[in-house]
């Protein structure tokens, strides 16, 4: 009983991480609405964040002497906020930027490069060297992203597959960095101060673009709040949950969790149909998630 129960016990982190990265999968359904009713890049992540940053105030005040007893950091929630105003907003940037101009198929197979960019990162400042298992886990998760990017408009542009570097490059130092602020933060409070570099980031975007805007139906208002919700407040705080215990380079491997959502998203509410190719892609991803968790026991 005692075995079991701390064996469940050690595995929560590792689920919290999953599940983040299952409601992750969803970024592309709210953001394809979005783009549909006329909202520009700048415009869509401001009210994403935005709205995660006052419910996740509202949060944090109500249970604050629970949560935050001990002493917080001013250079640990500087460094946070910059990963998020920084780091990650670029990247969001980059990668929904770039969908114009390769596609979101060839933009998620470049963004999820970005696991061997963490692997990297994780060698030159800790030392941790790539395991053999981890190097054969990486190989089988780009050639499931491969064959799940196979579709019919496949689009080449040097800037675009430049925008979607970038937006690897950028959420690999937040995803690694996260790892690094998260040990000293609350996990509300890191994900409230990622959450607010984001507002300010892209509420700067937005006036220096003349792109002020206000949702104007209460469809896109739902819209919005459920981007926000589910597919950022929830899944950033079970992220930094479970980076305070989860090695940096699997939790980064586990995200492949996300593509396979947002296809099977896809499929159930935008009736897509999946390729041959495409679910030989889900099986391989789904293979590597198994050996990852099966080689930390």
């Amino acid at each position: 009983m005692n075995l079991s129960s701390s064996g469940l016990k050690s595995s929560l982190p590792v689920i919290a991480i999953a599940l983040s990265d299952i409601m992750f999968g969803t970024i592309g359904y709210f953001a394809t609405y979005l783009f549909s009713v006329g909202m520009s890049v700048s415009q869509m992540l401001f009210w994403r964040f935005f709205i995660a940053t006052i419910t996740l105030l509202f949060l944090i005040k109500w249970p604050s002497k629970k949560n935050f007893n001990k002493a917080i950091s001013g250079k640990a929630l500087f460094y946070c906020f910059l990963l998020g105003g920084v780091a990650y907003s670029l990247s969001a940037s980059c990668f929904f930027s770039a969908i114009p101009y390769i596609g979101s198929s060839i933009a998620m197979v470049i963004f999820y490069a970005f696991p061997v960019l963490v692997a990297i990162l994780n060698w030159l400042f800790d030392g941790t060297k790539l395991t053999l298992v981890e190097g054969i886990v990486i190989g089988v998760i780009i050639s499931g992203i491969l064959l799940l990017s196979i579709t019919e408009d496949i689009k080449f542009d040097p800037y675009g597959m430049l925008l979607g570097a970038g937006s690897a490059v950028f959420y690999s130092i937040y995803f690694y960095g996260s790892k690094k602020s998260g040990q000293s933060l609350p996990a509300l409070l890191s994900s409230l101060v990622v959450c607010l570099g984001n507002s300010v980031y892209f509420a700067g975007m937005c006036w220096i673009n003349n792109e002020i805007y206000l949702p104007q139906t209460f469809v896109i208002w739902v819209q919005c709040i459920g981007f926000a919700v589910v597919g950022t407040l929830i899944p950033l705080w079970l992220l930094f949950v479970g980076l305070k215990t989860v090695p940096v380079i699997k939790a980064a491997l586990i995200s492949i969790l996300e593509p396979i959502t947002t296809v099977l998203i896809g499929v159930i509410l935008l009736e897509e149909i999946l390729s041959l190719y495409q679910i030989i892609g889900i099986i391989f991803m789904l293979l590597a998630v198994i050996i990852v968790q099966l080689n930390s026991e």
